[in-house]
């Protein structure tokens, strides 16, 4: 513990991961990602069903959010009418991070480490009626859960057009190059907010720990990069806190892929521009502040009602 703190005040200082670390030891938050239900309908059943807070239409994200002091929403339920389920529960970070891909309808899209699944859903609504959606994920039973997802909450035309793959992330650079609009790298990570949760694994880390993850990210994003068409774009993310496992990670990839290809980082308003509405004043409205890094964003659960944290940056492949 007292390692792993040290680490984390050196990057946020002392008096800033008192209360981040507070942050991300209380209940993680989820909003609603409508799927076969619209805002009035989910609020309706809900109330029926004794949950009484206000909820908080969000257009631009398909989403609804109640207050951060609210009870844990009521489980999604099956829909008779439709035979899927009313919603996904899903950070509001992560459908931001999702939304920052900016897919549009007929385009190839690879979610390269897509399980469990809720990032996926939000690429396949953006799609809509055309285009084609890779979701990959090396491990079987992660796998077996994201194909499960995919049966409660996509409609069988949707699910045609959805193909699941088990590769490892890196090889994509050699398997599919120069295939992909656009690339979603959601990579493992060190998990902060499960890092705290669980003690034994908290006293086990070392500072050798991001770096190792670091490793295995760069080779990901490096491939998720290599399989971007030329002008397709790419969202690199994780729930990491340290800066070795995003910015860093971010630079050591470009780094590489800039022997072969062109690369842009999209920072601050660059990163949203092509996008319907204005998702960073949807996302003020919800109490989300986009913190800048180096070369991406973040949003922590300290000065983000609760909300993240996540950490993504958007890259384009140029032509």
């Amino acid at each position: 513990m007292k390692a792993y703190d040290a680490s984390m005040q050196r990057v946020f200082g002392g008096g800033r991961w008192r209360e981040l670390k507070e942050a991300l030891l209380r209940p993680a938050r989820a909003c609603a990602l409508l799927q076969s239900a619209d805002a009035i309908t989910l609020e309706q059943k809900w109330r029926e069903r004794g949950f009484e807070a206000p909820l908080v239409a969000l257009e631009d994200l398909g989403c609804v959010v109640a207050p951060e002091d609210a009870p844990r929403l009521p489980k999604p339920h099956k829909d008779l009418s439709t035979g899927f389920k009313d919603y996904y529960p899903l950070d509001l970070a992560s459908v931001l991070c999702a939304s920052a891909l900016g897919v549009r309808t007929g385009e190839t899209v690879l979610d390269i480490a897509a399980a469990p699944g809720g990032k996926s859903l939000v690429l396949a609504k953006a799609l809509g009626s055309r285009g084609r959606l890779v979701l990959n994920d090396v491990s079987p039973s992660r796998r077996a859960r994201l194909k499960q997802v995919l049966i409660d909450y996509l409609p069988t035309q949707k699910r045609q057009r959805t193909q699941v793959l088990g590769q490892k992330g890196a090889a994509f650079g050699s398997l599919m190059a120069n295939t992909f609009d656009r690339v979603l790298a959601d990579v493992p990570c060190s998990g902060d907010r499960h890092l705290l949760a669980n003690a034994s694994e908290l006293e086990r880390w070392t500072p050798r720990r991001p770096k190792l993850m670091a490793g295995r990210q760069v080779g990901i994003l490096s491939g998720g990069l290599h399989a971007l068409k030329p002008g397709g774009v790419l969202v690199y993310a994780t729930c990491a806190l340290s800066p070795l496992e995003n910015d860093e990670v971010v630079n050591a990839a470009v780094r590489r892929c800039r022997r072969k290809f062109p690369v842009s980082v999209l920072s601050g308003e660059h990163a949203w521009q092509g996008l319907e509405g204005s998702l960073v004043k949807t996302a003020a409205s919800a109490d989300v502040e986009l913190e800048e890094t180096e070369v991406g964003q973040m949003v922590l659960p300290d000065r983000s009602a609760g909300w993240g944290p996540l950490y993504w940056c958007v890259l384009r492949k140029d032509i």
